[in-house]
């Protein structure tokens, strides 16, 4: 926007624009992660990783019943 349309723009303002967009890439990946849980264990483990599920105590209340089976 800033190059395409000419709009004033402080100095480094490319930087600023990369940091911010780091940050909310990270905040939605772990919105992700908490919201599709056992999709991201289940990735997690085909790149290698171990993943071990939480103890039933350990869950919070909002998701007790998505392992209560």
């Amino acid at each position: 926007m800033v190059t395409e349309c000419g709009v004033d723009a402080l100095p480094h303002w490319e930087h600023a624009v990369h940091e911010y967009r780091k940050h909310w890439r990270r905040d939605e990946a772990a919105a992700t992660a908490r919201r599709f849980s056992a999709e991201t264990a289940t990735a997690l483990r085909g790149l290698g990783w171990q993943v071990r599920s939480p103890v039933r105590d350990d869950v919070p209340a909002p998701f007790v019943s998505l392992v209560a089976g």
